[in-house]
């Protein structure tokens, strides 16, 4: 069966003897549904570390470069305490991978570290996908091209069927965070037509969740929003120093668009009212611990006109995943503090 040769990549300059200017070869060779062997050949007789990674992983962990994945990878002990068995040394060597998912796109990973364990140098990687043809030679990866529309479905109390739909030359696939909303189907190769099918509320609050789409480095996210049932119980509506007109607006930093600065708070004034507190909870909305609260309601503010700029966000303990940040408000009045007003949600996103 003939080899694939799907990338190259060069060194450096040339200036730094461990970092030669030389071609770096990587090969797939007999390509099935579940297994590859990859053929790997440094230009020098240094050592190198590798390691294999699913496209999905390193997009529902916003690792936007390889280079950032390894970094990451590098810092994680399992990894440092890897023997021979992930070394690859000078002259060709062949390394047999299985146990892979059938169209699904991978990444075989090639790099240096230096004494003290960090990159060193540049990432050499190759992208291929499990269950494709294989009879005849391969060429490096063709542009991706890929979009999914809509980006936002609004759902009914009731739920319902949605359909979006997937335009791409490329292998995809799609999750949901959430079990309220199914998908079908899940992945596939080229245009497609997703259903998203929405579970009926549970609670009187309107839910939301995200579907990500990934294919190759390309990744889009559809928001669904489902609202909340009718509450047969109304909540006392009688406080008048209840604050009204609660609005959330998110402001993006100046240097990227897809960098949130700070989120605008503003609601009506409270007659009479001389201090308003402002309310938050945290509650995880990616990954393992979605749904979990992260933070629970406390107050982040006391201001005394009706608005307020949050930019409170601890993204480094937030691990840079996505958090829905839930907002109320109360007034104090010569009667005390309000009753809060309804809750109002927004997402954080981290940048990229």
């Amino acid at each position: 069966m003939a080899a694939i040769v799907l990338g190259m990549a060069s060194c450096g300059d040339g200036n730094d003897p461990n970092n030669p200017n030389t071609p770096f070869k990587l090969e797939v060779q007999n390509l099935t549904d579940e297994s590859a062997d990859i053929v790997v050949t440094p230009a020098s007789d240094a050592e190198y570390l590798w390691t294999n990674v699913e496209q999905r992983y390193l997009t529902n962990h916003h690792f936007a470069k390889l280079e950032d994945y390894v970094a990451n990878l590098l810092s994680t002990t399992t990894y440092a305490k890897m023997e021979t068995a992930g070394r690859v040394l000078s002259g060709s060597k062949t390394i047999p991978l299985s146990g892979l998912n059938k169209n699904n796109a991978y990444y075989f990973i090639v790099f240096r570290v230096d004494e003290e364990f960090k990159l060193s140098g540049e990432v050499y990687s190759v992208r291929y996908t499990p269950g494709t043809n294989t009879d005849e030679p391969g060429t490096p990866d063709q542009p991706i091209t890929f979009a999914v529309s809509p980006t936002t479905i609004n759902a009914p109390a009731t739920g319902g069927t949605f359909t979006l739909t997937v335009n791409t030359n490329s292998v995809w696939v799609a999750s949901a965070e959430a079990a309220w909303a199914t998908l079908s189907p899940t992945s596939g190769e080229g245009n497609a037509t997703v259903t998203v099918t929405i579970e009926p509320a549970t609670s009187t609050e309107e839910t939301s969740q995200k579907i990500t789409f990934s294919a190759g480095t390309n990744t889009y996210y559809v928001t669904v929003k489902r609202a909340g049932k009718s509450n047969t119980n109304p909540p006392d509506q009688t406080d008048p120093n209840t604050p009204t007109g609660l609005k959330v607006r998110i402001v993006y930093h100046s240097v990227g668009w897809d960098i949130i600065d700070y989120f605008q708070l503003t609601w009506n004034p409270v007659n009479g009212a001389t201090a308003y507190k402002v309310y938050r909870e945290d509650v995880w909305a990616h990954g393992e611990k979605y749904g979990q609260v992260y933070t629970p309601n406390r107050v982040i503010a006391e201001v005394t006109t009706p608005e307020f700029k949050d930019n409170s966000f601890d993204t480094e303990a937030w691990g840079y995943q996505s958090m829905k940040l839930k907002y109320t408000v109360t007034a104090i009045t010569s009667k005390g503090e309000s009753k809060p007003c309804e809750v109002v949600e927004e997402w954080w996103e981290p940048g990229v």
